[in-house]
C-alpha cells in the first residue's frame, strides 16, 4: 500500500489518499506535481483504493505533497517523513 498525504493551506491535518500499486501512486504523485508546479489552479479528483472514496481538491489550497510505502512492519502512531527520519539518524 503507498499512500500520498497531502496538507492544505492552514489545515493542522493532512489528507491521505492510498493506492495499491507504486505505479498507481507515482502517477498520481507526478500529476500532483505538475499541477502545483505550473502555477495554474486546477480542480483535482482524486480517489482512494483502499475505501474506494474520492475527493476534489482545488489545487490552490495545497501546501505540500508526500508520497510513501507503508511498511508492513511500522509501529502504530509513527508517520513517515523527512522529520522522523533525521531524527532517526
Amino acid at each position: 500500500m503507498f499512500t500520498i498525504e497531502i496538507t492544505l493551506k492552514g489545515v493542522p491535518a493532512m489528507l491521505a489518499v492510498q493506492y495499491k500499486e507504486a505505479e498507481a501512486a507515482e502517477a498520481s504523485f507526478q500529476n500532483l506535481s505538475d499541477v502545483l508546479r505550473s502555477g495554474q489552479p486546477q480542480w483535482l479528483d482524486l480517489t482512494c483504493e483502499k475505501t474506494e472514496k474520492k475527493i476534489l481538491l482545488a489545487s490552490a489550497e495545497i501546501a505540500a505533497v508526500q508520497l510513501t510505502p507503508k511498511a508492513g512492519g511500522a509501529q502504530a502512531g509513527t508517520r513517515a517523513g523527512f522529520l522522523s527520519a533525521a531524527s532517526q539518524s
